[in-house]
C-alpha cells in the first residue's frame, strides 16, 4: 500500500511491527509532508493497555510510558502538557490524553492513569468531538470504578 501527500515528492518507506513480527506483508508509506503512522484499532488498543496496566509489560517501557503522560508544563489551572500527551485536570479525575486526526479521519486516546482506565475512539471524518469523552465519558468511568 502506498500512501503520499499530492505534490509530495518523496515518500518513506517502512513496515509495521506488532509484536515482534510484521503486522502485514504490506509496506506501509509515511509521507514527509505530513509525517502519518498508520495503526490498527488493535495496535491502539494494545498501546493504551500498556498505558494503564503496571504490570502486564517490561518494567523499562512501563517506565518510558510513564515518564510520556508525566506533566511538564502547565498552561493554567485546567490544562497542562506532556511530552506527546495533555493533562486535563477535572474536579472528578485528571485525564492523561492525545486528540488527533486528518481531514478524513480522527483518533483519541484517552487515560485515567490513578483508575488505570484508557479508551481509543476512531472515526472516519475529521474533526471529530474528542471532547465527549474526555469531560463526559472517561470521568464517568472514573467515577464508577471509584465506586466499587
Amino acid at each position: 500500500m502506498q500512501r503520499g501527500c499530492s505534490g509530495s515528492s518523496r515518500a518513506i518507506r517502512i513496515r509495521a511491527w506488532r509484536s515482534a513480527r510484521p503486522a502485514t506483508s504490506r509496506a506501509i508509506s509515511i509521507s514527509r509532508g505530513t509525517g502519518q503512522i498508520f495503526s490498527s484499532p488493535r495496535d491502539l488498543s494494545t498501546f493504551v493497555a500498556a498505558c494503564v496496566d503496571g504490570h502486564s509489560v517490561d518494567p523499562h517501557l512501563r517506565e518510558a510510558l510513564r515518564m510520556t503522560q508525566h506533566e511538564t508544563f502547565r498552561v493554567d489551572e485546567k490544562f497542562g502538557q506532556g511530552m506527546a500527551w495533555e493533562t486535563v485536570h477535572l474536579p472528578e479525575a485528571t485525564v492523561v490524553d492525545k486528540p488527533g486526526g486528518l481531514n478524513n479521519a480522527s483518533g483519541y486516546l484517552g487515560l485515567v492513569p490513578a483508575r488505570r482506565i484508557g479508551i481509543v475512539l476512531l472515526a472516519n471524518r475529521g474533526e471529530y468531538p474528542h471532547e465527549i469523552a474526555r469531560y463526559r465519558i472517561l470521568p464517568a468511568l472514573a467515577k464508577l470504578v471509584a465506586s466499587h
